[in-house]
C-alpha cells in the first residue's frame, strides 16, 4: 500500500507586503514631503540664526621634577597610575588661578548687546551688522542691594553714553569713573554704533568662577609630556583669547 503525503504551504505572515507598503507610501506622500520639507526647513533656520561658538587654544610646558628614575619607570607601567602632570592640570582649574583671572577681566560684568528676541541677533549677523562691543573695566554696586540689577547702557557714540540704573538716567564718558549713589561704573572702550544698547548683569565671583570652569578644559598631551592642552570656548573669539591668555600668564607666573 502507497502512503501519499499532503504538503500544505503555509504563508509567512511575518514577510513584509513591498507592494503594499509603496501604496502607503504614495497614498501619504504629501504628509511625507510636508514633515521632510518642514524638517529641513528647521534644520535650515538654526544653521543660519544660531549663534557661533568659538575656541581658544594655548599650550602650557610643565617644567619636569627630576626624582628617582626607578620609581619614575614604575609608576609609567602602571596602568591606573596618575600623570606628573596632575597637580598642574589642578592647579589650572583652581579657584586660585582662575579668580585671578576674573578680577583681572572684570569678568563679573557681563555685557549682552540688546537683539530682538530669538532671531534678532542671527538675523544682524546675516546682515553684516558688526557685533558692537564694550569694555567694562570697573562695576561696583552697593552692597545693601538684596537683588543685583541690571543696568542699561545706551551708545551715544564712541565716547559717550547714558546708563539707566534704577530708573535714574546718567551720562558717562569713556575713560572717566562714573559715581552715582554708591554705584562706581567705569567703560574704557565703546565700539558700536550709536543708539545700541547693552544690558548689563552683575554676577557674584562664584558665579563668574563657575561659569569659566564649565567652558575651560585643560589636558594633557600625553603621559608625562611636560605639554598641557588648554581650550576654552565662548560666543566672543576676541574675549575667550583674552581670558585663556591670562590664564596662562597667571599659570606661569606661580
Amino acid at each position: 500500500m502507497s502512503q501519499v503525503t499532503n504538503k500544505s504551504t503555509v504563508r509567512d505572515t511575518d514577510e513584509i507586503d513591498l507592494g503594499r507598503l509603496l501604496g502607503e507610501l504614495i497614498d501619504h506622500r504629501k504628509l511625507i514631503i510636508s514633515v521632510t520639507a518642514l524638517v529641513t526647513l528647521m534644520s535650515l533656520v538654526y544653521v543660519l540664526f544660531a549663534t557661533p561658538i568659538y575656541q581658544a587654544d594655548a599650550l602650557v610646558q610643565v617644567e619636569q621634577k627630576q626624582g628617582n628614575a626607578i620609581l619614575s619607570n614604575l609608576s609609567q607601567m602602571l596602568p591606573n597610575s596618575q600623570p606628573q602632570s596632575a597637580p598642574e592640570i589642578a592647579l589650572l582649574q583652581s579657584r586660585m588661578i582662575l579668580g585671578k583671572t576674573v578680577t583681572d577681566l572684570n569678568l563679573q560684568a557681563k555685557a549682552e548687546q540688546d537683539y530682538f528676541p530669538i532671531l534678532g541677533r542671527g538675523w544682524a549677523r546675516l546682515m553684516g551688522n558688526q557685533q558692537g562691543k564694550i569694555i567694562i573695566t570697573r562695576l561696583y554696586l552697593p552692597e545693601s542691594k538684596d537683588e543685583l540689577p541690571e543696568l542699561t547702557l545706551t551708545v551715544k557714540d564712541n565716547m559717550h553714553y547714558t546708563l539707566t540704573y534704577d530708573d535714574v538716567e546718567i551720562s558717562g564718558m569713556v575713560g572717566r569713573l562714573l559715581e552715582h549713589d554708591g554705584l562706581s561704573f567705569k567703560v574704557d572702550k565703546i565700539d558700536a554704533q550709536p543708539n545700541t544698547k547693552f544690558t548689563i548683569t552683575y554676577v557674584t565671583k562664584l558665579k563668574a568662577i563657575t561659569d569659566l570652569q564649565n567652558s575651560f578644559t585643560v589636558l594633557d598631551q600625553g603621559k608625562d609630556t611636560g605639554m598641557l592642552s588648554l581650550s576654552l570656548t565662548g560666543d566672543d573669539p576676541e574675549l575667550i583669547n583674552n581670558i585663556i591668555d591670562n590664564i596662562s600668564n597667571n599659570y606661569l607666573a606661580q
